[in-house]
């Protein structure tokens, strides 16, 4: 359970001062994964987090909607889809460049 959890149910008590990020439990491993600041700036290329960790795009998960998507299969859309896909991540599948398959 993390910290701010506890505070906000009043199980406990903060005696001291806590910044929010080192109450909170980090939801992404960042084990492995390369930092902005690490990167020589010529050699920086894709996507990064809030945080400045590297983004690997082959492990994004895809939903379902986007197996029926015109767009599934089209390159000029998979920067815009891998951008959708993270930042939806968290289980909502709401896409506007969404156009369904003609069967």
């Amino acid at each position: 359970m993390n910290s701010c959890l506890t505070c906000i149910t009043g199980e406990n008590y903060p005696i001291d001062d806590y910044e929010i990020e080192s109450a909170v439990t980090k939801s992404e491993n960042i084990r492995g994964r390369r930092h902005i600041n690490e990167i020589p700036p010529s050699n920086i290329s894709g996507f990064f987090n809030d945080d400045g960790y590297e983004i690997n795009t082959d492990l994004i998960k895809k939903p379902s909607l986007c197996i029926t998507c015109i767009n599934d299969d089209n390159p000029n859309e998979k920067m815009l889809c891998d951008m959708t896909r993270y930042d939806q991540k968290d289980g909502k599948e709401n896409c506007f460049a969404y156009k369904a398959r003609k069967i």
